[in-house]
Parts: C-alpha cells; sequence; structure tokens
C-alpha cells in the first residue's frame, strides 16, 4: 500500500474518532494541574496582592525565584515528590492509553467511539504494551548507546578538525538530526509491535517484535517515510505554535497563550492518533 493512501486515512480515522483526542487532552490537563497546583498556590498566596505580583506577571523575576527557594528549601523536597508521582503516573497512563487508541481504531467502523470503549480497551492491553516498553529499553539502549555513539565518533572527528565554526556548527547538528533519526526508527518498530499484538490479538511480545522487525525490513522506506511525513508536519505545526505563544506573551495576552496552549495540547493529541491510525493502515493493507 503507498505511504499517502495510509497518510490520508489515518487523518481520516484521526477526524473520525475525534473523541480520542478530547480523552487524552483532558488526561494532559488533569495531570498539567496535579504538577503546577502546589506551586500556583505557593506564588498566589506569597505575592497575590503584592507589586512583586505585578512585576512576576511582566516575566521571571530571579530575585524573587532565589527568595522563594530559600524560603520554602524544606518544602522543595516534598513539592519534588508530588511532582514525581504525576510524572509516574502519566507514564502509566501512556502505555494505558495507546491501548485505549488503537482499540477503537481498529474496532469497527461503525462502532461509537466511548469512554467505556476507550478505557476497556486500555485495561485488556496495559499489561501487554506494558512488557513491549520493557522490551524497548534494552533496544533504545543498543541503538542509542552503542550504534549512535560509534556514528557520533565521526561527527566528533569532524567538528574538531573542522577549519571553521561553520564546519562544527553542520557536524554537531548533523549529529542531532542522527540522533533524532535512530530515535523514531526504534519508537517507529515498537508503534507496529503494539499495533501487530492488537491486530493479531496475540501476548507475545518477543515474537511480535521479532516478526515486526522483518516485517519492516522489507517495507522500511515506505514506513519510515509515513512516520518521518507526519513527523516533520507535527515539528512545522509546533514551530507555528511557538511563533505565535511568543506574539501572545505579557500582558493580556498572557490569558490567551493559556488558551492557545490548551489547543496546541489538544492538537499533539490529534497528532499521537494520526501517528497510530497512519500505521495501523499501513501494517493491515500490506499484511492482507
Amino acid at each position: 500500500m503507498g505511504m499517502m493512501k495510509s497518510f490520508k486515512q489515518g487523518a481520516g480515522i484521526a477526524a473520525r474518532r475525534s473523541r480520542l483526542i478530547l480523552y487524552l487532552w483532558l488526561a494532559n490537563l488533569a495531570f498539567a494541574f496535579l504538577v503546577v497546583a502546589p506551586f500556583a498556590f505557593l506564588i498566589g498566596g506569597d505575592f497575590s496582592r503584592s507589586l512583586l505580583g505585578e512585576r512576576l506577571a511582566r516575566g521571571v523575576d530571579f530575585l524573587w525565584l532565589g527568595d522563594v527557594i530559600l524560603k520554602y528549601q524544606d518544602a522543595l523536597a516534598g513539592l519534588s515528590g508530588w511532582v514525581l508521582i504525576p510524572v509516574v503516573l502519566y507514564f502509566l497512563w501512556s502505555v494505558f492509553s495507546s491501548g485505549g487508541i488503537l482499540g477503537r481504531i481498529t474496532s469497527k467502523q461503525d462502532e461509537r467511539t466511548t469512554l467505556a470503549g476507550f478505557l476497556s480497551d486500555g485495561c485488556r492491553y496495559f499489561f501487554r504494551f506494558f512488557r513491549v516498553f520493557l522490551l524497548s529499553i534494552p533496544v533504545y539502549l543498543l541503538v542509542l548507546g552503542l550504534v549512535y555513539r560509534l556514528i557520533g565518533t565521526f561527527f566528533d572527528s569532524w567538528s574538531k578538525n573542522a577549519r571553521t565554526e561553520w564546519g562544527a556548527f553542520w557536524a554537531s547538528n548533523l549529529k542531532l538530526l542522527v540522533f533524532l533519526l535512530l530515535f523514531s526508527l526504534v519508537r517507529m518498530l515498537f508503534d507496529y509491535v503494539k499495533i501487530r499484538l492488537v491486530v493479531e490479538q496475540s501476548r507475545k511480545t518477543f515474537r511480535a517484535t521479532v516478526l515486526t522487525f522483518g516485517f519492516l525490513v522489507r517495507r522500511l522506506a515506505r514506513a519510515w517515510g509515513l512516520y518521518l511525513l507526519i513527523g516533520v508536519l507535527s515539528l512545522a505545526v509546533s514551530f507555528l505554535f511557538l511563533g505565535v505563544s511568543r506574539l501572545l506573551a505579557g500582558g493580556f495576552g498572557a490569558i490567551l497563550l493559556i488558551v492557545w496552549e490548551q489547543i496546541y495540547m489538544a492538537v499533539r493529541q490529534g497528532f499521537k492518533v494520526w501517528f497510530l491510525s497512519s500505521e495501523y493502515h499501513f501494517y493491515w493493507d500490506n499484511v492482507r
């Protein structure tokens, strides 16, 4: 199946299953609140009625930041622990939500996307996907630790021997690009492993990984091209949102900035659904 056809079909599914984006956005909003709330109450309690509060509204005041760290140094350890808990829960949620997304994507087209169905699929595939995560750790370490380091020695040598700053600049940026490309390959591999587990209703994660590796090797150009196409589009949208965010910073624009950032978070969740939908269609149409 063609890369562009999978790209379009994935976009169509993401649009039809828009409730998935809503569920993911609400979950992200809840986790963000859990992380930010203690610090927001701390700032609001001390400075909401002070002149310093007005100065903070216009930007970060590093003198104030130093005073807060000194004043609340004993409480910061507890706050750090409070932040760590939502981070761990968010990781577990990301594993859970992947199951929910793929379960709804692979369901019948006329079946409604409901919260109950999403949660049910998340529970059904959670432990399989958690094993996929555990299996991915040594692969990431091998590819990003060993392979990337071996490739990186070439760019390090290029940077050291460069006669101008431009040579060092291009060497460091190309090294970063290689890192991102290798990372995308590993991430794509385990996306397809999850898809295979759902399509085949299998629990054998190692077998699914080996078979998926063979599947991708034979179709690497199209599969990776599809992944990078959506990835580059996602990156371009992120730069667009970042540019608008800088225009909204400060004054009344700060209120609009909050709304704009939430729109951006929803769009990011849409890209997550789009990624998995396109990959699912690519997989399904190449194994039938």
